[in-house]
Formats: structure tokens, C-alpha cells, sequence
């Protein structure tokens, strides 16, 4: 989740316009969705990298997914 509006629609264009692995780039304490707007869904990311902060529900999550997570 983000929540600033204008940044929102230019990272959902470069999401839709990627060719191939959505990198994801989150510290642990942002990366539980909980910001004011939904940035892409869980399953158009295939990379997670986040800090030791992380959740451990969202690492479950995308694991299940099949998304790498690296824990930096």
C-alpha cells in the first residue's frame, strides 16, 4: 500500500509496463499493505526485498504465492 496518490498511478504503470520480474522494495515496517492505497496485488510481485522488520504473515503469503523474499 502507498499513500501518496500521484506516485500510486506512476509505480501502477511502470507494474503494468514491466516485461517481466515486479521487484518489490518495502523495510519491514511498510510492507504489511496497510497504507492508504493498493499499489498492486500480492500476486503481480515475484520479489520481495524488506528488512528484518517484515511480518511473518507476509513473507507466508508471498511464499505461497511463489515470490522470492530476501530479508536484507
Amino acid at each position: 500500500m502507498d499513500d501518496t496518490s500521484a506516485e500510486v498511478v506512476v509505480k501502477r504503470a511502470m507494474i503494468n509496463a514491466a516485461e517481466s520480474t515486479v521487484l518489490l522494495l518495502a523495510p519491514g515496517a511498510e510492507s504489511s499493505g496497510k497504507g492508504a492505497q493498493r499499489l498492486c496485488d500480492v500476486m503481480d510481485v515475484e520479489v520481495l526485498v524488506t528488512t528484518a522488520g517484515v511480518e511473518p504473515h507476509t513473507v507466508e503469503l508471498c511464499g505461497r504465492t511463489g515470490a522470492k523474499v530476501i530479508i536484507a
